[in-house]
């Protein structure tokens, strides 16, 4: 957690102590009218929650926090029932919390509301209860409290706009320097290659009809060493290309052109929700590409499955295929997979998995 996070934690736990300090200084140490056994123990058990949710704070998932503040801001109405002192700040707590919450369904938030209210004059039905003195001091500081937590709830969303919109632009730039460095080693150093190519097939064209087996050999050599770097740079641009559509789309598209070059079955199968920033996209993508190009260089002949598996926390590329024969050490190839997956926050596997060759990258959602 880094220094901006630490600092918000403790504030927030400082803002939580004071409000529970105020109920227990109310309720428990300042004298005032006697309040019923049944709203002692409506206190302590709003209190209860409210310091589970204090100390647990976000780590717990948002709907048991939703859940948390709904009871405490529940039972807090019907402590309004039983005369508490205190239950104007139970009460305000529940309903700013409540309120404020951005990860929660507008209606659900609208519906915990008159859940409160129902429950306000269900104690009043209660005989050992007779009800608030001063009910307009509760609706005033409740009211306050829901126009803070709106506030909250609508300076949370606009920064979450604005992170959006930052991500966006740096995934734009980050896109645009990519397709830059494509175009140069396209049009440099792809056409430097296979130019080079060309020329050392004139040479070896030359080089053959006289009797020097020594300098034949080496232009071979160097005409091999040339064909492979050419190679090397198509699937460097490929890599680094960008792909506009949609991730399913493009890997379906992949399949297909897979399927057509080798005339072998690839199986493409998508799963859950696959939407994706275009970082991370790209680079499924870049990794999908060089896996099926590996199937074709290793497993010739042999079906492919590919899987794309969206789930809540995160996206799963899985790219099989049957192994041939011993599985071979590392190349290029893998480490490039790998270092691609690292950008994205990600990490690589590729190995057998049974008779099969397993490549997989799980990319987190945040």
């Amino acid at each position: 957690m880094d220094g901006m996070g630490v600092r918000e934690r403790v504030l927030r736990l400082c803002l939580h102590a004071v409000g529970i300090g105020m109920v227990v200084s109310l309720e428990f140490v300042l004298p005032h009218h006697r309040t019923p056994a049944a709203g002692s123990v409506l206190v302590v058990a709003a209190l209860a929650v409210w310091v589970v949710l204090a100390v647990l704070g976000r780590g717990l998932a948002q709907p048991w926090r939703m859940l948390g503040w709904a009871l405490v801001l529940t039972i807090g109405a019907m402590c309004v029932g039983a005369g508490v002192t205190s239950s104007p700040i139970l009460v305000s707590a529940g309903v700013l919390a409540v309120v404020s919450a951005v990860d929660v369904a507008v209606p659900l938030t609208a519906g915990v509301l008159p859940v409160a209210v129902v429950a306000y004059f269900v104690s009043l039905a209660i005989p050992a209860f007779h009800g608030t003195g001063d009910p307009f001091a509760v609706l005033f500081t409740v009211a306050i409290a829901a126009v803070i937590g709106f506030l909250s709830r609508n300076g949370t969303l606009e920064r979450r706009t604005e992170q959006a919109l930052a991500r966006r632009r740096a995934d734009a730039a980050v896109l645009g320097e990519r397709a830059r460095i494509a175009r140069d080693l396209h049009d440099v150093l792809a056409h430097t290659l296979g130019g080079l190519v060309l020329q050392l097939d004139a040479l070896d064209a030359v080089v053959s009809t006289r009797d020097d087996a020594e300098v034949a050999t080496r232009v071979r050599r160097a005409r091999a060493m040339a064909a492979g770097g050419l190679d090397e740079a198509k699937k460097a641009v490929d890599a680094l290309r960008s792909f506009d559509d949609p991730l399913d789309v493009t890997l379906a598209s992949l399949v297909d052109q897979a399927g057509m070059a080798t005339g072998t079955p690839v199986r493409l199968t998508v799963t859950g929700d696959t939407d994706v920033p275009a970082t991370v996209a790209d680079v499924l993508a870049s990794i999908a590409v060089e896996a099926l190009t590996n199937t074709r260089k290793h497993a010739p002949g042999q079906p492919v499955r590919v899987e794309l598996c969206g789930g809540g926390t995160a996206v799963a590329l899985h790219v099989e295929n049957p192994l041939t024969g011993p599985p071979t050490r590392g190349g290029h190839g893998l480490r490039g997979m790998r270092e691609r997956a690292e950008l994205v926050g990600s990490t690589l596997t590729a190995g057998p998995v049974g008779a099969n060759w397993v490549v997989r990258c799980e990319v987190p959602r945040a």
